[in-house]
C-alpha cells in the first residue's frame, strides 16, 4: 500500500509536468511512444526531431514548430535514438578513449551502436515514425495528405532519412548531419557510407520537397558534405526538376538560422515552374 501511495503521486507529477510543457504522449498499438502539441482541430502533421520528445516540442532547439502549431499544424515528435527512453547503454571503454568523448552522450551511443552491429541500426527507429504517422491518422488527429519533417543537426539526418516513407512530402533539414563519418564521435570507426551514406537517399529526396541550411564554415557536421549531399539529389533526379531551397548562412560553428524562412517555406505552396535559358 505505501508504494501505491508513492507512486500516485508520482504519476500525477510526471502527468502535471507534461502538460506544463504543452504536449501530450500517446502511444500506437505497438506501443511506440510519441508526444505531440494539441490543436483545437486536426491540421497537417509536422514531426520535429532534434533529440527527445520534449526537447524537439519545447522550442529549445528549433521554434518552427511551435510556429507551426499556431497555425494550425499538428506538430509531433518521438524520442531519437540514444535520447529520451532510448536510455544510452554503458559505453565500451574503448570509445571514449579513441573519440574522447562522454560515456552516454547520444552521438557516441550512436557510434557504439554501429561499431558492434553489422546492419543498419536505423530502420527500427524509421518503422516507429511510420507507425506514428498511421496511429495520429487512424485517430482522427491529423488531415491533409502534406507531412513535413524538420531536423536540427543529427535530428537532420533523421528526417533525412525518414524520406522513405512516401507520406512525408516536405524535409526541413537545419545544419543536418549528412556523413556520420564527419562526426568525431566516428572519427575512429570505419562507418559503412553503403549503408550509412545518404546518397542512397538521394533519389527519394529529389521526389520531396527540401529545405537545407547550413553554415558556410560548419565544422562539427561538414558544410561540404552538405553541399556533397545537396549535388547528390540533383545528380539523381536525372535532369527532372528538384524542389530545393539551399541556404548557406554567413556563420561560422555549429549554428541553425533561417528558422522563420523555413516556416514561411513550409506554408507556401509548391510550385514548380518552367526552366528558361537567360536572356543573351
Amino acid at each position: 500500500m505505501k508504494l501505491l501511495f508513492i507512486l500516485f503521486p508520482l504519476v500525477l507529477f510526471v502527468q502535471s509536468a507534461f502538460a506544463e510543457a504543452g504536449f501530450k504522449l500517446a502511444e500506437t498499438q505497438r506501443g511506440d511512444e510519441y508526444g505531440y502539441l494539441p490543436t483545437a482541430k486536426p491540421g497537417p502533421l509536422a514531426l520535429v526531431f532534434t533529440t527527445d520528445i520534449a526537447g524537439s516540442l519545447n522550442g529549445k532547439f528549433t521554434t518552427i514548430g511551435n510556429t507551426l502549431s499556431k497555425a494550425g499544424y499538428v506538430v509531433a515528435s518521438i524520442d531519437l535514438p540514444c535520447h529520451g527512453k532510448d536510455t544510452p547503454e554503458r559505453i565500451q571503454p574503448l570509445i571514449d578513449k579513441v573519440t574522447g568523448t562522454i560515456s552516454g552522450d547520444g552521438l557516441t551511443c550512436w557510434a557504439n551502436r554501429v561499431s558492434q552491429s553489422e546492419n543498419d541500426i536505423f530502420p527500427p527507429f524509421l518503422a516507429r515514425i511510420s507507425r506514428v504517422i498511421t496511429d495520429m491518422q487512424s485517430k482522427g488527429l491529423i488531415v491533409d495528405q502534406r507531412i513535413v519533417a524538420i531536423g536540427v543537426s543529427r535530428g537532420g539526418y533523421i528526417a533525412l532519412r525518414a524520406s522513405d516513407d512516401k507520406r512525408i512530402t516536405d524535409i526541413v533539414a537545419l545544419a543536418p548531419v549528412t556523413d556520420l563519418q564527419r562526426l568525431r564521435e566516428f572519427t575512429k570507426l570505419k562507418v559503412n557510407t553503403t549503408v550509412y551514406g545518404l546518397d542512397h537517399n538521394a533519389a527519394t529526396l529529389s521526389r520531396k520537397r527540401l529545405f537545407l541550411q547550413i553554415g558556410s564554415n560548419d565544422s562539427r557536421v561538414g558544410t561540404r558534405e552538405v553541399l556533397h549531399l545537396a549535388d547528390s539529389i540533383v545528380k539523381a533526379a536525372n535532369s527532372a526538376p528538384v524542389d530545393m531551397t539551399l541556404i548557406i548562412t554567413p556563420v561560422k560553428g555549429h549554428a541553425t538560422a533561417e528558422h522563420d524562412r523555413a516556416v514561411a517555406w513550409i506554408e507556401q505552396s509548391s510550385v514548380v515552374t518552367e526552366g528558361r535559358a537567360p536572356p543573351k
